[in-house]
């Protein structure tokens, strides 16, 4: 480990030390390539996704996740990348696939990265290319429930960060 870089651990207490991010805005896209539709609360079903949203009852790509923090670096406004939910105060470059999170009382399992698509480039030319790697996570509905905005998020106890690591 290089001299000033924190070791995982400590990246674990902080989200498992009470610092727990909450959801900043909630949306569902009704149609493919239509505008989001910003919402205060939605209906998550365990391995369907979103009730109302396009990508419903798809294996992978049942819930996108990003947070504000990366909006903001790219001058974005919630719902620009299509993301289903926009998250405050949370790490989601911490997370690797499997880890999983509660958000109010839904559990997600995270499947991966989102690939950037080229409906970003029609928001600013380049974007799809810029942001790649720092799109979003996508996530599955492993328990359902309601989801609203304000709702906190975690990683779900017991659960790694990041492979190979465990909180204590």
């Amino acid at each position: 480990m290089r001299e000033g870089q924190k070791p995982p651990r400590a990246i674990l207490g902080r989200v498992f030390g009470g610092q727990m991010g909450s959801v900043a805005n909630l949306f569902l896209k009704t149609q493919s390539g239509k505008p989001m539709t910003a919402v205060t609360a939605v209906t998550a079903v365990s391995g369907k996704g979103i009730l109302g949203d396009a990508s419903y009852g798809k294996r992978k790509r049942q819930v996108l996740l990003i947070d504000s923090e990366t909006l903001s670096e790219f001058d974005l406004n919630p719902g620009d990348v299509r993301e289903n939910v926009t998250l405050v105060g949370f790490e989601l470059a911490q997370l690797s696939p499997h880890d999983q999170l509660m958000v109010g009382e839904v559990q997600l399992s995270v499947a991966g990265p989102c690939a950037p698509c080229s409906m970003l480039d029609d928001l600013r030319l380049g974007l799809s290319s810029d942001i790649k790697g720092r799109r979003g996570v996508l996530a599955t509905v492993v328990r359902g429930g309601e989801l609203k905005v304000g709702d906190p998020i975690s990683l779900a106890q017991g659960e790694p960060a990041t492979s190979g690591s465990h909180p204590t």
